[in-house]
């Protein structure tokens, strides 16, 4: 639905984006002729949710705003809206499969993984048995982590693939080439 071209720019991808009730609540909202605040709402919509975002892909759901707000300008006292959710709720809806709803939820796993890692201290442990065991629980661990991830990166690729082959996206309207030859213009 939305894209960013060669110069930076916002794109409204799909035609009657608009027609989208939450996304046309953002768009009237913004009363200047270049709706540049629109814009940049639609263009933290897109990083924060949409699958194939790099910041999506390399930050937690708790950083996503905070790192956003600074990289795309937005104004001091940005807050998201109850608008702004509805309209990422739907963001997500319409590009969400049931293969990426897996991901979504396998991603939120190693999200909390990562959370325990971070946690993990071995200076705390005091006995140097119970040390020892720590650290080669720890090692065993890690060298999972290392297959999950790789494994799931071949699955985010795959279910990439999926979404950009997805016949019917965003507006679910057919293109004429998909509909039959008789109904054809």
């Amino acid at each position: 639905m939305f894209d960013i071209d060669s110069n930076n720019n916002v794109m409204l991808k799909e035609p009657g984006v608009l027609l989208i009730s939450e996304f046309k609540k953002i768009w009237d909202a913004d009363k200047t002729k270049d709706k540049d605040l629109a814009l940049k709402i639609f263009a933290y919509i897109y990083f924060k949710s949409d699958f194939k975002s790099p910041y999506r892909n390399s930050k937690t759901v708790e950083e996503l705003p905070v790192v956003l707000k600074v990289d795309l300008n937005l104004p001091k006292d940005f807050t998201e809206t109850k608008d702004m959710q509805l309209a990422e709720a739907k963001y997500i809806d319409l590009q969400t499969t049931k293969s990426l709803k897996m991901i979504l939820s396998a991603e939120k796993s190693l999200d909390q993984i990562t959370k325990y890692f971070d946690a993990f201290d071995i200076t705390k442990i005091t006995a140097e048995d119970d040390k020892a065991s720590a650290i080669s629980k720890l090692m065993s661990n890690l060298k999972q982590v290392d297959e999950v991830a790789t494994k799931l990166e071949f699955v985010k690729d795959k279910i990439a693939k999926e979404l950009q082959t997805k016949k019917l996206s965003g507006s679910k309207v057919l293109s004429s080439r998909e509909l039959p030859k008789s109904k054809r213009k």
